[in-house]
């Protein structure tokens, strides 16, 4: 018995260092919070339409505000599943220059709250966030997936509306604006009643003849306005045929000179 005493004892000795261990390194190893977020998230939808026999899908994005030129961006992940956003901010919004004007009078470069900034600003620049050409800072993008796959260039377009608030900036009132951002990406499967060939062929099912069959021709036509009248070998229309068999007195015998006749009739010669 005092054996297996010893042995429960030493096994939980055991247990209870391993735990320790795991503890102290666990706290050894604290996640560290970066002081800083580039990564920006806004409101969107996407919609699925057509226009002009094409199909599309639509990413449209809602920002408080109006983004400077270049200052955001839409790509087309090449999967062609998902259309990324991205909008940068100004290197002024990460410096201790924009506490000149909030701190007045206060502000010196030995200030704690001064300082604090300028310290952020070191760990970005230690973590390779640094700004672009423009002074644009740039996080991750935010991927809006699809459900179909897409293709092509986007095509982008911003629409402005006044939001009713206004800003008073050295003295006199500003209109703000929010603005909706669209991207509009061609889908790449469409949909056949759209793209598909269509298959044109020609089948008899009533057994009719051809239209360039001779049975199914046209019979030639009868030149016969023309004929010789009274033997003399004199021709004439059919309708001036008519006209001489109508009442009257015509003209001679055979080969004769044409006399008088009366209305109706017609003079002929030799």
């Amino acid at each position: 018995m005092p054996t297996l005493k010893k042995a429960a004892f030493a096994a939980s000795a055991s247990r209870t260092a391993t735990e320790v261990a795991t503890t102290a390194a666990t706290a050894k190893k604290p996640k560290v919070e970066k002081p800083f977020l580039l990564d920006a998230h806004d409101g969107c939808v996407v919609v699925y339409f057509t226009e002009d026999g094409l199909d599309f899908a639509e990413v449209e994005v809602i920002v408080n505000g109006v983004l400077p030129e270049g200052g955001y961006r839409f790509e087309v992940r090449p999967d062609g599943m998902a259309v990324t956003w991205m909008r940068a901010f100004h290197r002024a919004c990460f410096s201790k220059d924009h506490l000149r004007d909030q701190m007045g009078e206060s502000f010196s470069l030995s200030n704690n709250r001064v300082t604090a900034y300028d310290n952020v600003t070191e760990v970005m620049k230690k973590a390779k966030v640094t700004p672009d050409a423009s002074n644009f800072y740039w996080g991750e993008p935010q991927v809006v997936p699809l459900k179909s796959k897409c293709t092509g260039t986007p095509k982008i377009t911003e629409l402005r509306f006044a939001t009713g608030e206004n800003a008073i900036r050295k003295g006199k009132t500003h209109m703000q604006f929010s603005t909706i951002y669209y991207c509009r990406v061609l889908l790449s499967e469409q949909r056949s009643s759209n793209t598909a060939a269509v298959n044109k062929q020609t089948v008899d099912l009533l057994d009719l003849p051809s239209s360039q069959s001779e049975n199914n021709s046209p019979p030639p036509r009868r030149n016969d306005r023309k004929r010789a009248h009274r033997g003399g070998g004199n021709e004439v229309d059919d309708d001036e045929d008519e006209d001489d068999n109508d009442g009257g007195y015509g003209g001679g015998g055979r080969g004769g000179g044409g006399g008088v006749g009366m209305k109706g009739t017609k003079q002929w010669s030799t």
